[in-house]
């Protein structure tokens, strides 16, 4: 039997509890540590999935450990980077909770330290890259099905901040998901241009964004943002994201892409049917073919995250029986789009996007 890969996990809460017990169900993979501030959290977690780990505060130490391969980064948004770059810098294969980082001078500085040790696996977890309906999106662009892409559009909409306050109400600490670090775009946001990135296989040289008045008054942070992307090949992309919104969580992003060739949209791919041929007052089910490609069931698992999915992907990548889906430079991209999204509102006026691997 093969060597378990050995983890390290950063963080407990919310989605960090759900990797932990998804992994510590994997065949493959084992948690050697957990690192968290609340040991009854780490207990619990501990006891309902049924696995003992070593438990510390000390999230260097954890890293340091030599008996650790591999380590899952599950902190706050703004405690991304130290973790990241240690894990890199003491041999470590790393996984990291988007968004990658909030600051161009985290995301250049986590990026090069990636760069450094090509030897080492990271990954992104940009969840909906392992989704089967974006999948079969991106199998259907690559195929030329809907000719070339001239525009996309995708939302990342949900009223995940009227969640988060109830909880706080019962004692629950989601004080940082309140703040503008985790305001719709950044945290949110960076799934739907992650998914335009992934979809286009273009990145984005430029970006102009506005931002609403809050959709809850007394919450500055639940705005509305829309940004429109330039992407590389002239293609526009308009993304918009909140999570302040009287709206509930869902599967799937509302996603259209118009081709030359076909549509995508409303979960149907609209493309014209050559047998029947164009007609001189055409009706529109007369000379379009519809297709359903945004169905379910999904891979995902709980609180919108294909976690067995993700472990197993990471764990393949690190066994060199895959390449990541989302290495560093991918994420680092992502969240540079929306960082500089935020950029465009504070100015102003558009904004230039660099490409890091320049």
């Amino acid at each position: 039997m093969s060597k378990k890969i050995r983890f390290a996990l950063l963080g407990l809460g919310g989605v960090g509890g759900m990797v932990a017990k998804e992994l510590a169900a994997h065949a493959r993979g084992e948690i050697a540590v957990i690192c968290d501030l609340k040991q009854e959290l780490a207990e619990k977690i501990m006891e309902q999935a049924g696995f003992h780990a070593d438990y510390t505060v000390d999230w260097q130490a954890a890293i340091g450990r030599k008996d650790v391969d591999a380590v899952i980064i599950q902190t706050p948004n703004h405690l991304h980077e130290g973790p990241f770059v240690a894990a890199l810098e003491n041999g470590k294969h790393v996984s990291i909770q988007k968004p990658f980082a909030l600051t161009e001078k985290e995301v250049s500085n986590m990026a090069a330290a990636a760069a450094r040790h090509p030897e080492l696996t990271t990954y992104v977890a940009q969840c909906y890259r392992m989704e089967r309906c974006y999948k079969a999106v991106k199998e259907i662009i690559d195929s030329g099905r809907i000719g070339e892409i001239r525009h996309i559009k995708i939302d990342y909409v949900t009223g995940y901040m009227h969640y988060w306050i109830k909880e706080m109400e019962f004692g629950a600490d989601k004080r940082w998901r309140l703040s503008a670090d985790s305001r719709g775009m950044l945290d949110g946001g960076v799934h739907a241009f992650d998914m335009v990135r992934f979809l286009t296989g273009q990145e984005a040289v430029k970006v102009y964004a506005q931002e609403s008045a809050p959709l809850m008054t007394e919450y500055q942070h639940s705005s509305m943002v829309s940004a429109a992307f330039s992407l590389g090949n002239g293609v526009t992309a308009m993304v918009s994201s909140t999570f302040g919104a009287v709206s509930p969580w869902r599967p799937s992003m509302a996603l259209e892409i118009y081709g030359t060739k076909g549509t995508i949209r409303d979960g149907k791919l609209i493309y014209h049917d050559q047998q029947n041929g164009w007609k001189k007052q055409p009706d529109y089910h007369d000379f379009y073919a519809e297709k359903e490609i945004l169905g379910w069931p999904s891979e995902m698992t709980g609180a919108g995250h294909p976690f067995a999915a993700e472990i197993n992907h990471l764990i393949d990548c690190i066994e060199g029986k895959a390449k990541s889906l989302t290495p560093a430079w991918s994420g680092a991209h992502s969240a540079l789009g929306v960082i500089k999204a935020m950029e465009s509102i504070k100015n102003g006026t558009p904004v230039e996007i660099p490409d890091l691997r320049k």
